[in-house]
């Protein structure tokens, strides 16, 4: 099992940080690679989304259930090219104006894309956080 942490610090309220990472929908206008984005189920705290990613020549679709908490959201596979992907967005105030947010992920790729896409995991997981960021950033600035 493989394990990603990334963090941000960002000059944005934690509650314009979270509705852009909650947006699901949205990712594709800003995620590289995201191609689409369907909600299967969308009720009280709780979403279940597909995703369709698209790199290296190859496409991938995995749903995820996702929990929305104050400050955190908690998302885990239910299906996918994962063998087990469960991981947290949490977002933490800093002064006034300020965020801390951070990703933690736990996974393991099913059968043989370990072998294809092990080396790929990490340098999306920073490109990913990098297009949070200046997503969140733009949100601030009322750009989006």
């Amino acid at each position: 099992m493989s394990r990603i942490s990334k963090s941000a610090l960002l000059e944005a309220p934690v509650e314009i940080a979270y509705r852009v990472v909650a947006e699901v929908r949205r990712y594709p206008e800003f995620l590289p690679g995201c191609r689409t984005v369907a909600i299967h189920k969308c009720e009280d705290d709780v979403v279940e989304a597909k995703v369709t990613v698209h790199g290296s020549g190859m496409t991938y679709a995995f749903v995820t259930l996702n929990t929305h908490e104050s400050h955190a959201i908690k998302m885990v596979l239910k299906e996918g090219p994962f063998r087990r992907l469960e991981g947290a967005w949490s977002f933490k105030p800093i002064g006034d104006l300020g965020c801390r947010v951070e990703i933690d992920i736990d996974y393991e790729l099913a059968g043989g894309l370990e072998i294809m896409l092990g080396g790929m995991v990490r340098p999306l997981a920073n490109k990913m956080v990098d297009a949070f960021s200046r997503r969140i950033e733009a949100a601030v600035a009322g750009e989006v």
